[in-house]
């Protein structure tokens, strides 16, 4: 994120690194809505859909959110030198990701180029590491798992006004409109969470109700919202895993890009989502 390089530039820039992190988490939290703004009037470029994902930001926003929240707490409680130590880390892992990234992607760029204009054959490309075949698409053999949704036979009640049909055109009419729902839900967990803060305290802010940092009722208000998160998380997983599985059935017309909702992608997921709010916290 934007993190590993606001911070860094403040610290050159005189202040501490308790003052940096903040400031970079402020920045880049006007860049964020600003951008979710602009996204949220364009539309999908392969589908009759809105641009931004509202299952993906549903199941991730929470646990990104719990591991903010403690990753503040962390950035409380650590040394400074560790803070910086941990930024340093990431900021080599940073730059090696995306100079390696940036490779891979200037290779596939050339060798399509190449493609296009008649000069690469054989079966390797050039610009690829030396003895990499192509990946070659033929028709699904005994060892490839055939997907369902590739099978292009439709099943036989697949008539006008039948109830496929309807469930199909019900499907792909919901996918079109902005789920208000979710997005008042979303809405419902940013206040949520800065209004505990507010009413907790600490870390240089009075709270507002008389809560003294450090007390039973401090450390009430700093976990109360995580085992809601958590088990709201568990229950979003559940739902999208059902909503899948109905696509699925009705043979929905998924792209490239759709994300498949299966138990590990609702774990997993999550998981990662939480590791990054917890470095946000930490580290900006």
């Amino acid at each position: 994120g934007g993190g590993v390089l606001f911070v860094p530039l403040l610290l050159l820039g005189g202040w501490s690194i308790s003052e940096a992190i903040p400031l970079s988490e402020a920045t880049i939290f006007g860049g964020a809505v600003a951008q979710s703004f602009q996204n949220t009037l364009k539309p999908h470029p392969k589908a009759n859909r809105p641009l931004i994902n509202y299952d993906t930001a549903f199941l991730l926003g929470p646990m990104a959110f719990m591991g903010t929240l403690l990753g503040v707490l962390f950035n409380t409680l650590f040394p400074e030198w560790l803070i910086v130590a941990l930024l340093a880390l990431l900021l080599g892992y940073s730059t090696r990701h995306t100079l390696r990234k940036g490779i891979s992607t200037w290779r596939t760029e050339e060798v399509e180029r190449l493609r296009g204009a008649g000069g690469v054959g054989g079966d390797t490309d050039p610009l690829l590491e030396p003895g990499t075949p192509r990946k070659h698409r033929g028709p699904p053999s005994a060892d490839r798992a055939v997907n369902p949704l590739e099978i292009d036979e439709e099943p036989d009640l697949w008539e006008p006004g039948s109830l496929y049909q309807e469930r199909l055109e019900n499907a792909v009419e919901q996918e079109a409109k902005t789920p208000l729902g979710k997005v008042m839900l979303l809405a419902l967990v940013w206040i949520v969470v800065p209004v505990l803060s507010l009413l907790r305290g600490g870390n240089g802010l009075q709270s507002v109700i008389g809560v003294r940092c450090g007390t039973a009722n401090h450390w009430l208000l700093e976990i109360s919202a995580l085992p809601i998160l958590f088990v709201g998380t568990l229950l979003v997983g559940k739902y999208l895993r059902a909503t899948h599985a109905l696509k699925a059935s009705i043979s929905f017309p998924f792209v490239e890009g759709d994300v498949h909702w299966t138990s590990r992608n609702t774990l997993v997921w999550p998981m990662l989502a939480t590791g990054a709010g917890v470095t946000a916290g930490m580290m900006g």
